[in-house]
């Protein structure tokens, strides 16, 4: 095998998308294994005790679990940029449907808690009529949001690539300078970096995300609950979805450089390793 040819910022590539899939899978294990398995069930079970639902506990569950869930969010955005930028759509297949399997089995987990804690399983005419239309729904959404981030960032990495390999036939940009096209990260934000515009806009699609799903809560308790809220708290909630979509951003740009200098540093490691 020639050795030289695994050494180069390109043919690292596939390495580079196996390194995501596994921190993939490793933060939506850990992150919605606590989320389905502890806190929601801890949090649910506090808040429908009378005695409990005005407790700090259960405050303080209820931010957790919503907390562990976005952390989740942040890094897996991250890494999916990471990796459509290192393999492009195809090549990096391996990290997206592990975190779709990952959501399917989240839904699967709660299923199962909701299961534990009422003592019995459901009937399956009773799942369809009844769990089922609850579960589906907030899977594909979860699944769509992911899917719209994705094909913003396929698109967005694509265009720029085909616009350096124009350059390449032109003899404007010279081989091996593909990295220089999004790393090193020298701005606080560059829509002309590829990897910077998709962080971008995966951080407003996760914020216009939550405001509807907000919108959509809000709805709902006045519809079939016939309870307002009040605008104080929809507007509370509408400024904590920007905070969250902001620090999103900045978050996955972090996340993006370390990614970049873990991968630049296994390169030299292995660089000096062959000289020796």
């Amino acid at each position: 095998m020639d050795r030289s040819k695994t050494l180069t910022y390109e043919s690292h590539g596939p390495e580079a998308v196996r390194r995501m899939q596994k921190l993939v899978l490793w933060i939506s294990a850990i992150g919605f294994g606590l989320y389905s398995l502890v806190l929601a069930p801890l949090y649910t079970q506090l808040n429908s005790d009378v005695a409990y639902q005005e407790a700090v506990i259960t405050y303080v569950l209820y931010y957790a679990y919503n907390l562990v869930q976005i952390a989740v969010f942040y890094a897996v955005f991250a890494a999916t940029i990471y990796a459509v930028w290192r393999g492009g759509f195809l090549g990096s297949k391996a990290v997206w449907i592990t975190y779709t399997l990952a959501l399917v089995g989240k839904y699967l987990l709660n299923f199962l808690m909701d299961c534990i804690l009422d003592g019995s399983i459901p009937a399956f005419d009773l799942f369809l009529s009844k769990d089922l239309p609850i579960m589906l729904p907030n899977l594909l959404l979860e699944i769509g949001q992911y899917a719209l981030i994705l094909l913003i960032t396929c698109l967005i990495i694509r265009r720029k690539k085909r616009k350096w390999q124009v350059s390449l036939l032109l003899n404007e940009s010279k081989a091996g300078d593909e990295r220089a096209l999004a790393f090193p990260i020298t701005k606080l934000l560059s829509f002309k970096n590829p990897v910077q515009a998709s962080a971008f806009w995966s951080s407003v699609v996760f914020m216009v995300m939550m405001v509807v799903s907000h919108l959509i809560y809000q709805l709902a308790q006045l519809i079939y609950m016939h309870s307002n809220e009040g605008e104080l708290v929809l507007i509370t909630d509408m400024i904590t979805d920007v905070f969250l979509g902001i620090i999103a951003y900045f978050v996955m740009v972090l996340l993006l450089s370390s990614f970049d200098r873990r991968e630049i540093s296994d390169l030299a490691e292995a660089s000096r390793g062959s000289s020796t």
